[in-house]
């Protein structure tokens, strides 16, 4: 038995089989780039232009806690569009990769040109104020500053938004992150709307922020002009959820299209991959890396398993 569900799995087997050893429970590691699910802000909304902004909000996502207390453990922190494969940035940008990302040195931020992306971590035990303080340093360059616990502008405007849920999945995620956004003078409000108006709501980008995520393949192609080009930014019912307009992501999206061997895929998909993560456009968040398995004694697979995890055709009754 295959089992999807991080909760299931940390709950739901301890049955007597496994008690004594008669099925036994296995975490197999796959090789599936993770894709993205994430905090999308709407760009389009001038709360969110400012790069100092996003980061502080990313900064206020509290994985480990979220994890630990609302998750299982069953996930892991999402740092790159194709995590958990061989497209995912390594080390800083250099040869073919570097080259595409030169010319747009002085519009980028100086992160991209140094260490892949890396959220930060904390102690899991939801008082972890470090990513806290870095944030409240970045609200306050950008101008933002606390007044009787709330978070203003220079005109004295409040720092509030919306975080629009499709259904109740999602609801003790966000608010979880509704709290901890709180010690930064910020309310993050949660409404929860029926899947025909979320629908509706999504198409026409009359919302601050949705959870959204964007599947990808170990050969990357036409769907990342889909996800993120300035072309889609505002057409409606487009897939660029986030509102992304960024000359350097079109130019590297094009280097994607255009690769005609594997080397010049990964470069392509790496320098576009940094500007993402650097750029904070989205709040990554987390994903699976791994295939929970139960198995009767009576039952073997391969110990090589396929990259796309664990061939159910491939198992067989053992002696």
């Amino acid at each position: 038995r295959s089992e999807g569900r991080p909760e299931w799995w940390a709950t739901r087997y301890d049955f007597p089989a496994v008690d004594d050893g008669r099925v036994s429970l296995t975490e197999v590691r796959h090789g599936i780039a993770s894709g993205l699910l994430a905090l999308a802000p709407n760009l389009r909304k001038p709360l969110f232009q400012d790069r100092r902004v996003r980061k502080a909000l990313m900064l206020a996502f509290d994985f480990e806690r979220i994890n630990k207390d609302l998750l299982h453990g069953g996930f892991t922190r999402t740092n790159s569009l194709f995590d958990n494969s061989d497209l995912a940035p390594r080390g800083a940008p250099a040869g073919a990769e570097l080259a595409l990302l030169e010319p747009w040195r002085d519009q980028l931020p100086e992160e991209v040109f140094g260490a892949p992306f890396a959220a930060p971590v904390t102690d899991g035990s939801g008082k972890d104020r470090g990513p806290l303080r870095e944030a409240t340093r970045l609200l306050r360059d950008a101008g933002w500053t606390v007044d009787n616990g709330k978070l203003v502008n220079g005109n004295g405007k409040a720092f509030a938004f919306e975080i629009l849920l499709n259904g109740q999945s999602n609801e003790r995620i966000a608010l979880a992150y509704a709290k901890r956004l709180e010690p930064l003078g910020i309310e993050a409000m949660v409404r929860v709307v029926d899947s025909a108006q979320y629908q509706a709501v999504l198409e026409e980008f009359d919302f601050d922020m949705v959870f959204a995520s964007w599947r990808v393949t170990l050969s990357p192609g036409n769907e990342q002009r889909n996800y993120w080009s300035s072309e889609n930014a505002d057409a409606p019912g487009s897939r660029n959820v986030a509102g992304i307009e960024d000359p350097a992501m079109d130019a590297m999206i094009e280097a994607v299209l255009a690769a005609n061997d594997r080397e010049a895929l990964a470069a392509a998909v790496g320098a576009l991959d940094r500007i993402l993560m650097w750029q904070h456009y989205v709040i990554p968040l987390y994903h699976r890396s791994t295939f929970n398995n139960a198995l009767w004694e009576t039952v073997a697979r391969p110990e090589t398993v396929p990259v796309y995890g664990p061939v159910l055709e491939t198992f067989w009754a053992a002696n």
